[in-house]
């Protein structure tokens, strides 16, 4: 009993996977390029679990099946959108914090947790070892500084997920993704992070 109840939850998460995968990566132009942004089209696709079945088995033949995905990025697909994007703050954060400033006082973390919010700074902290060595320095007043924290966040987890082997066409879309990453985003440091904020995020999400 325990074994087919086991393969239950499996298979359910395998449709919410395939569902959320098909939905939220790419929508509109990237899952049917032939129709462009086709609203009445994707109303019905919306609706219909006929038409989402196709489209699905039609795209992973050159993408893949998003639910044969590890465990890790399984749970993140699974994710809602609030947290996947409380992920891409984590990930931007923490790899930012050196440029930051070296001293991380009880003023400096408040004003942080202003801007990023509290648990976005308890992540980064704990996780300092993780932020490359820079020469580089941000000021965190600065509008522009939340900008690039955020973009590089989503930058950072869509690293990780081509990492774990994800296809461009299944990755969720994240805050400021439509802004260039730094350009001297450190690919060992992004994906590290990911590994981390992924397994942080899950934890925080339930």
């Amino acid at each position: 009993m325990r074994g087919a109840t086991g393969n239950g939850v499996r298979v359910l998460e395998d449709a919410r996977i395939r569902r959320a995968a098909l939905f939220a990566a790419n929508a509109g132009n990237g899952l049917l390029p032939e129709y462009g942004s086709d609203a009445p089209l994707f109303q019905r696709v919306a609706t219909s679990l006929r038409l989402q079945r196709r489209l699905f088995e039609r795209l992973t033949g050159t993408a893949g099946d998003p639910a044969d995905a590890d465990a890790d990025l399984r749970q993140f697909l699974l994710l809602s959108e609030k947290s996947r994007q409380v992920a891409a703050v984590c990930a931007g954060l923490t790899y930012h914090l050196n440029a930051l400033g070296a001293v991380l006082d009880r003023v400096t973390i408040g004003k942080l947790s202003n801007v990023f919010g509290k648990n976005a700074v308890r992540f980064a902290v704990a996780h300092a070892a993780l932020s490359p060595v820079t020469i580089a320095v941000l000021d965190f007043n600065h509008q522009e500084t939340e900008r690039i924290v955020r973009a590089d966040g989503g930058h950072i987890l869509s690293l990780w997920m081509v990492h774990r082997g994800l296809a461009e066409l299944w990755r969720p879309p994240l805050d400021g993704m439509d802004a260039p990453a730094s350009a001297a985003l450190v690919r060992s440091a992004a994906i590290e992070i990911g590994t981390a904020v992924a397994a942080f995020i899950q934890v925080v999400d339930r």
